[in-house]
């Protein structure tokens, strides 16, 4: 399952969605507000305090939906393959 939020980008404010693996060391976030959408990939280590790290930024890639950028990322993302997200 997925949570919402938001995150600056630009001027305003886009809707964020995250997806967290199982153990919560990984994170994808789904960008975007009425497209185009895209993604970001953040790990979480106990050296960094709990703070999220970003790990890859696949920000240059562009999709119509949510769901074709976390349909993406499922193919680019190695963990998030075999997860159940």
């Amino acid at each position: 399952m997925g949570t919402s939020g938001q995150a600056r980008k630009g001027n305003g404010l886009a809707n964020v969605q995250s997806f967290e693996s199982s153990d919560g060391s990984r994170c994808i976030d789904v960008i975007g507000d009425y497209g185009p959408f895209y993604f970001k990939e953040f790990r979480r280590d106990r050296e960094d305090a709990g703070r999220w790290t970003l790990v890859a930024d696949f920000s240059e890639l562009s999709f119509a939906t949510s769901e074709d950028a976390l349909h993406a990322a499922r193919r680019l993302v190695v963990w998030l393959r075999d997860s159940d997200i």
